[in-house]
């Protein structure tokens, strides 16, 4: 049947092209919070924000938790709070009462950076484009050589 085989080849293209433009996505994301975060200063973890999401990463199915750090800092003597962007599992993130040196957007310090996060959107983003051309590619050879019944 053409329409299934149309159907699976469209499914495998759409998300690969998602997977590609998230990666292009995280990538400028990623280069425009390193360019303009210069500033640094101390800051103290105050709250902790827990989002549920699936697990991809594990063999275990189910709900996977990110876990995403509130900071206060103080910029040329004004108080901002802070959420990073990248969340992390509990035991990778610092703890609440921390402190750490982050660096802040001099020209907007609400916008943060955790030392490490820079390299985080790297990684996810070489996941993402990988598994964008590889389901690309697995469209093009399932239209081209499956016969779906």
């Amino acid at each position: 049947m053409l329409s299934a085989k149309i159907f699976v080849v469209g499914c495998l293209l759409f998300i690969g092209i998602i997977s590609f433009i998230v990666s292009v996505a995280l990538k400028i994301h990623g280069k425009k919070l390193a360019k303009n975060c210069v500033g640094s200063c101390m800051a103290e973890v105050v709250d902790m924000k827990r989002r549920a999401g699936s697990d991809h990463m594990n063999d275990s199915p189910g709900i996977h938790y990110s876990y995403f750090p509130v900071f206060k800092y103080i910029v040329d003597g004004k108080e901002y709070k802070a959420e990073t962007t990248m969340g992390k599992e509990l035991n990778k993130v610092p703890q609440i009462g921390e402190r750490i040196n982050i660096f802040y957007n001099p020209v907007n310090p609400k916008e943060i950076l955790v030392p490490g996060d820079d390299k985080l959107f790297k990684i996810v983003s070489v996941v993402m484009l990988i598994t964008g051309i590889v389901l690309t590619i697995a469209a093009i050879l399932c239209y081209r050589f499956i016969d779906i019944v």
